[in-house]
């Protein structure tokens, strides 16, 4: 079986040839048929492999939901018993477990938690040095392309494309 592209070579001979004749033949005609005939086979063939691909993106990424799932409610399940073997350590008065396969202990820590008013507090009293700045420009592509489209905006950095999508349905 020929491929698309020696179909569409083969499709472009055959154009070109009646082009270069006044009256078309009866077995330019034939060809013509039987060429575009093995064209939509063809086409709709790459349709439906194009079908089970997204049909194996979409199982892929049901998965991927899946296994996203399966991993929260097994950290939430280590973080369960983290808590819940630290805190019967400390209940009994226990800060260290020695087995021969695991070690376990209690170590102190310490976590610096931040209120949502630090950052006015800190602006007010001249304090910036303990605030991270962090600035991210995007640029609005939906107002550019209505700018574009009012012929508001000119820029040699922002353009509008048309483009042709397949639709296969």
């Amino acid at each position: 079986m020929s491929t698309l592209y020696e179909i569409t070579n083969e499709y472009m001979d055959i154009l070109t040839d009646c082009q270069n004749q006044d009256e078309l033949s009866e077995e330019l005609i034939s060809r013509l048929e039987n060429i575009e005939s093995t064209f939509n086979e063809k086409a709709n063939n790459i349709a439906l492999v194009i079908g089970e691909i997204k049909a194996d993106c979409e199982t892929i990424q049901n998965e991927i939901t899946r296994l996203k799932h399966r991993l929260e409610v097994k950290s939430k399940s280590v973080n369960k018993l983290e808590n819940y073997l630290k805190n019967k350590m400390e209940f009994i008065g226990k800060n260290k477990i020695e087995t021969p396969i695991h070690t376990i202990f209690i170590r102190k820590s310490t976590q610096t938690k931040v209120s949502d008013k630090f950052i006015d507090w800190a602006m007010e009293n001249q304090k910036e040095k303990f605030i991270n700045k962090k600035t991210i420009y995007t640029a609005d592509k939906k107002l550019i392309k209505e700018e574009i489209e009012k012929g508001s905006l000119e820029c040699p950095y922002a353009r509008l494309i048309e483009n042709q999508n397949l639709i296969i349905t």
